[in-house]
């Protein structure tokens, strides 16, 4: 799996890509039916993606059980905080990873005895990063209405590398996408730069702040991305079976549904 053409660690480290080190002993489609589960790696405190405790349980944890369900086994989690942690975490996958478009499979991972390392499904879903602003704002036409208003962006991330290299000044103040929505919201920033997945759960959570995306306004292609699920040293039936089952939760709606319930517009993955 490669990270893009110039998005290199800034989207790799990024809070949305739970990519996880692999170890040899994950299991392929035949052992995990007859342990009867499924295994995933989670984060236990990162909604909207996942949490250990209360409702409602996060995107990758809802659609694991989705999978498990369809496979026919139950879905065990292991609670992971650290990336660095899950080295010793036997689990069959990790459900948000970067995917190009074109990784449609990972038959450039197979071995000579057939067993994927890494395998990467096809791509589920879309992440988009843009402009966040109060209801009440000012409209932004272009990225040079940005000019002379105070923008929020993650220290050291991608947005902010490419506002930087546009010449568009940026503050850094808030560590993560949450805390610039607040800033925004509290009329404290005048805009922020977040993954349309942050802003979705962050506008269903807090109904009251008054937040809008700017959906049209692309800030830059590399800032968005397709997600995929990573299967860990399995095998070609496990990819093929987990692949038809996202298909299907394509096609009957049920990714639709999903993202709804926390918020969220699902977008379909670019490519395909």
């Amino acid at each position: 799996m490669t990270c893009g053409r110039t998005i290199g660690a800034f989207v790799c480290a990024s809070a949305l890509l739970l990519l996880w080190p692999h170890r040899a002993d994950a299991r392929n489609l035949e052992d995990i039916l007859a342990r009867g589960a499924f295994s995933i790696c989670a984060d236990p405190d990162a909604l909207p993606f996942s949490q250990r405790s209360g409702a409602p349980a996060g995107i990758q944890i809802d659609l694991a059980k989705l999978l498990a369900d369809r496979i026919g086994v139950r879905l065990d989690v292991h609670w992971v905080a650290l990336r660095s942690a899950a080295r010793g975490v036997n689990c069959d996958a990790i459900m948000g990873s970067l995917a190009q478009a074109e990784d449609d499979d990972a038959g450039e991972h197979k071995t000579s005895k057939g067993v994927l390392r890494a395998a990467l499904t096809r791509p589920y879903a879309r992440v988009t990063t843009r402009i966040v602003i109060a209801e009440d704002s000012p409209p932004i036409q272009t990225l040079d209405d940005l000019r002379g208003r105070s923008i929020a962006v993650i220290h050291a991330s991608l947005a902010h590398y490419l506002f930087n290299a546009k010449h568009i000044p940026v503050r850094t103040l808030y560590p993560s996408p949450e805390e610039i929505l607040a800033a925004v919201a509290s009329k404290e920033m005048s805009a922020g730069i977040v993954a349309d997945w942050v802003f979705g759960w962050y506008r269903k959570s807090h109904p009251e702040s008054g937040l809008r995306m700017l959906d049209s306004l692309v800030v830059d292609p590399d800032l968005d991305y397709n997600v995929a699920i990573t299967l860990r040293n399995t095998d070609v039936a496990l990819l093929e079976r987990v692949n038809a089952v996202l298909d299907d939760l394509k096609s009957d709606g049920s990714l639709t549904q999903l993202f709804d319930r926390y918020g969220i517009t699902y977008k379909a993955p670019s490519g395909r």
